[in-house]
């Protein structure tokens, strides 16, 4: 019992934006998600902080509202996680593409999305923002204030996305 709490312990200061760099590449080759070679080679530049040194980053966690933000900071240089739980939205009205039939009833669902939102905040260099959704892959990722978002095939009903600029300021940027 000792021992998996102390790897769930150590676990939370981990910072895991390699494991889901390396998935969600994965799922853009195939899966019906598509993002075009250009922004794939953009996509390259969360490799280095995915393998960040935080030996000399002290790390800090808290909860806020749905939230838990997990920060590692080193003088000017911060890389934050921020774990959002949303429960899914309500749905009104339903079409069904190939049948043509519509649905009025009110549907409300049980589910919940996790989402997980990387910023990364170094000194003379572009905000990066990376968003991923557990078992969905990338949301979205963003430089400076370009954003590149993946096409997906399919779109999940009553998926309640964390907006960037609350996430901001969550992490007072």
């Amino acid at each position: 019992m000792s021992i998996s709490l102390l790897f769930f312990v150590a676990s939370l200061s981990e910072l895991h934006l390699k494991d889901y760099l390396r998935w969600d590449k994965g799922r853009l080759n195939q899966h019906g998600v598509y993002l075009s070679d250009t922004d794939k080679d953009k996509l390259k530049i969360f490799d280095r902080y995915a393998h960040i040194d935080l030996s000399g980053f002290k790390f800090s966690k808290r909860i806020v509202g749905r939230h838990i933000v997990k920060s590692w900071t080193n003088e000017k240089k911060k890389i934050h996680e921020v774990i959002s739980v949303l429960p899914a939205l309500p749905t009104y009205e339903v079409n069904d593409i190939k049948s043509g039939k519509v649905s009025t009833e009110a549907n409300p669902h049980k589910r919940i999305f996790t989402f997980h939102t990387y910023v990364i905040n170094f000194p003379n260099q572009q905000l990066l923002v990376y968003q991923t959704q557990i078992n969905e892959g990338m949301v979205y990722y963003s430089i400076g204030k370009k954003r590149y978002n993946p096409l997906k095939e399919d779109i999940l009903l009553g998926v309640n996305y964390p907006d960037e600029k609350g996430i901001l300021d969550l992490i007072k940027l």
